[in-house]
């Protein structure tokens, strides 16, 4: 979605286009995209001359000589075409402005998520839209003012530069810019930032949309603010889009994580947790190595949170067994012991009694873990949980590794423990492989000995 810089960069492209241009008609092929009535919107455009383009936050607002004001959002794929009158009309082309000088201007959209509203004035169009919601930009804010706003929300402080009716005109791209420049954690929340940190994230903030706006925007999808034209800040970003790879500061390879949503980018080295936790999880199929990772760890000094052996006194309890048989299958424990076999049959034929097991299980053992993540504060962790992927904690690591090695070698590993491989396998079928590997930032593997893997250990700079 075009930010602050990029929809800036669009004014300037636009203005010799259209300043002081008559429109002599507007055609509508989408009427859902006018938000205001697409019928008054060809109507009351047809004859106007546009005599201002401005922005607020990644708003564009054109205004006509008889005060007739116009919004667009371009959100997520909006663009912008010159073209002759008498072109063919694309095909995500959704408005056509004709100007008396035989051109016309092609709004496309290839997502149709943009679009336009249109008032009587512009004081109206404020009132009347989501004008009148936004926020401060950077540039008007000073930090006092901006710690006030923030000094009591509970959000991570990621989103809250993503809210604009808090600070308009910053997205997610110079967000992640920002808080990196800042040494900021994006999971920070508003309440624990400082009146120097506020006033550390405006300054950032500030000089990284006027760099953005002097090489005229980023160019990472599809954005062009003219035709064959990139802009070029791209070049500049520094964690934005690099997952995994290495810091420019310190080498560390940056994180992606999910905030609100979205994805944030960040050091986890130079971006520190205020409360001092240093959380490396570590995932991949069964038998591939993570005992090997984590005896290593924890001689590191690591805590290690292992969700298996949670799970297994979890299963202990005469409370928990009882649940089982009742709400799962009456065999589902034999012998005071968990009959594993008899809970994946039941589980992976009836998915209403899947998702009632994953809910119960679940819920108790991220209770045990958050629980052992606030009696240690000031740790460094190793969180240990198979079905991290797409789980609450995966955002929480500042780094995730991922082994994996060859099913052949994964069954010879799991008959030498005594254990059945076909089943073993089976129950671990769901494991998300494809999932883990894209969202690690260290691959291991697996298929060497135990002194192999604890080589490629020793090689990881974040450990």
């Amino acid at each position: 979605m075009p930010e602050l810089p990029e929809v800036t960069t669009i004014i300037g492209v636009l203005k010799p286009i259209l300043l002081g241009k008559k429109i002599q008609k507007v055609t509508v092929y989408r009427e859902k995209n006018i938000f205001s009535g697409a019928k008054d919107f060809e109507e009351k455009l047809k004859g106007k001359t546009i005599s201002s383009i401005s922005r607020r936050g990644k708003y564009l607002i054109f205004e006509c000589d008889d005060k007739i004001a116009f919004l667009c959002h371009l959100r997520m794929e909006g663009k912008f075409f010159l073209r002759q009158k008498d072109e063919p009309k694309q095909k995500f082309d959704l408005v056509d402005f004709y100007l008396e000088n035989g051109t016309r201007l092609s709004y496309n959209d290839v997502r149709k998520f943009g679009g336009f509203y249109l008032a009587d004035s512009l004081e109206n169009l404020i009132k009347e839209t989501t004008l009148n919601t936004l926020g401060k930009e950077p540039f008007d804010l000073d930090k006092d003012e901006f710690y006030s706003l923030i000094r009591h929300d509970q959000r991570p402080i990621k989103e809250i530069l993503l809210d604009q009716s808090v600070i308009a005109g910053i997205g997610n791209i110079y967000d992640s810019e920002t808080l990196f420049a800042a040494h900021i954690h994006p999971l920070t929340k508003g309440s624990e930032l400082s009146l120097e940190e506020c006033g550390s994230i405006l300054k950032e903030s500030c000089r990284i949309l006027n760099e953005a706006i002097e090489l005229g925007g980023s160019t990472i999808r599809s954005y062009h603010p003219g035709k064959d034209i990139d802009g070029m800040m791209q070049n500049q970003l520094l964690v934005y889009g690099k997952h995994a790879t290495p810091c420019p500061n310190c080498g560390f390879p940056i994180r992606r994580i999910f905030v609100g949503g979205r994805s944030a980018f960040y050091c986890p080295n130079c971006q520190k947790r205020k409360n001092g936790l240093y959380i490396v999880g570590v995932t991949g199929p069964i038998a591939s190595g993570k005992s090997t990772v984590s005896h290593y760890l924890e001689g590191l000094g690591y805590l290690h949170i292992d969700a298996d052996r949670i799970v297994w006194e979890l299963y202990q309890k005469k409370e928990i067994q009882s649940w089982l048989k009742k709400n799962i299958h009456r065999d589902a424990v034999k012998n005071r012991e968990i009959n594993r076999l008899q809970i994946s049959k039941t589980i992976n034929r009836n998915k209403a009694k899947k998702a009632l097991l994953e809910a119960f299980i679940h819920g108790k053992v991220f209770n045990e873990i958050d629980k052992l993540l606030l009696e240690n504060k000031d740790r460094k962790i190793l969180l240990d949980v198979p079905l991290l992927i797409g789980s609450k904690y995966e955002n929480l690591c500042d780094c995730l590794i991922y082994i994996e090695a060859d099913e052949k070698l994964r069954r010879q590993r799991i008959a030498s423990r005594g254990k059945d491989p076909d089943l073993a396998l089976r129950l671990n079928a769901s494991f998300p492989k494809k999932k883990a590997k894209s969202n690690a930032e260290i691959l291991l593997s697996g298929n060497g000995s135990n002194d192999d893997l604890i080589r490629q250990l020793k090689e990881i700079r974040c450990l």
